[in-house]
């Protein structure tokens, strides 16, 4: 038996935290009016969830997306999908939390994708707690190729900001990250300083760069998930994050998602105005002057416009013969004036 025991220690280590994650059976989990907000239908903003380990559908993050979706409009315009994945932790045998990661990783980018594709004037929120806080950074930037709890994770592409999904993420929000690197920008609270589990590679930490912008990552000091080696170590900082920081999170997405309509209506004016200014890329208005063009689109409105136009280009037209005529008229008077000196 004592031989037994040591060898039996660090798999407990692993596991007890696992067990004791509350299923939220009885909160936000099941609440009807965040289950009534899942939907596959396009809306003007989808929210994507990854629950954490164990946890049912849709995580600890549930009422955190209704509040979300109700300062979006509520369900007429916003409504939420889970990141298909199995959600395993180490509880469940040996490799599964990596396995686990992974497949969560490669559902998010296809859901991602197919979302885009289905509806492509849609903007996506990304919401990760604890092992799904790895899946949504790991699916954007790239990820895996580290050891996370006695095993390694395979490892991923990450996803293009320029891609068609990558550009229809207008926020991230994750909790709890297990694979993290320490002193990142986008990192709020006072386990920052702290490495997760495990650090990212440099190579996908520096894919996450074009999403800095929009994305907010919360790790608790002592939280020993995402702030590794922080003391005083306790399980209740990795679970309270939905506790204190709902509401805060809440507003600081729908913030950055409307920040991010403003500066789109903003380029958008800006290159309207352009377009006037330089008379777009061609035809009779782009090279016309900047009078001729004003009159050419006043003419274009109507047809009664349009005849304004036709006897104003007459009339100028008869002003400058009648000019020439008199300028010829004149040259000829002087000529013959010299002749006859």
């Amino acid at each position: 038996m004592k031989t037994t025991i040591p060898f039996l220690l660090p798999l407990l280590q692993l596991i007890t935290p696992t067990l004791a994650l509350p299923r939220c059976d009885s909160g936000p989990c099941d609440d009807p009016a965040v289950l009534s907000l899942q939907t596959s239908t396009c809306h003007p903003y989808h929210i994507f969830i990854a629950r954490g380990s164990n946890s049912p559908r849709p995580g600890h993050a549930g009422e955190l997306m209704r509040q979300i979706c109700t300062s979006l409009g509520g369900n007429e315009t916003c409504g939420y999908e889970d990141i298909e994945y199995p959600a395993k932790s180490g509880a469940n045998g040996p490799g599964e939390w990596c396995k686990s990661a992974h497949a969560g990783t490669i559902a998010a980018q296809a859901q991602l994708a197919n979302y885009t594709e289905r509806c492509p004037e849609s903007q996506m929120v990304l919401l990760g707690f604890s092992q799904g806080a790895s899946v949504t950074l790991d699916s954007l930037g790239g990820g895996g190729g580290v050891q996370v709890f006695g095993c390694e994770q395979p490892e991923n592409e990450g996803l293009s900001r320029q891609s068609a999904a990558g550009s229809r993420i207008a926020a991230i929000a994750v909790f709890g990250t297990t694979v993290r690197t320490a002193h990142t920008p986008y990192t709020v609270k006072d386990g920052a300083p702290f490495n997760g589990t495990h650090t990212r590679l440099p190579a996908y930490q520096a894919g996450l760069k074009p999403y800095y912008s929009i994305l907010r990552e919360y790790c608790n000091h002592g939280d020993p998930m995402c702030a590794s080696g922080s003391k005083p170590s306790s399980l209740d900082n990795h679970l309270n994050y939905f506790r204190n920081y709902t509401d805060e999170a809440a507003e600081w997405v729908v913030q950055t998602v409307r920040k991010g309509e403003n500066a789109k209506t903003a380029a958008e004016e800006e290159d309207l105005t352009r377009e006037g200014t330089d008379g777009g890329s061609g035809g009779i208005i782009g090279t016309a002057s900047s009078g001729g063009s004003r009159v050419l689109a006043m003419a274009a409105e109507s047809p009664w416009a349009w005849w304004g136009a036709v006897m104003l280009g007459t009339t100028l037209f008869l002003c400058v013969a009648l000019l020439a005529k008199s300028a010829l008229s004149r040259g000829f008077l002087l000529r013959r004036r010299w002749t006859l000196l």
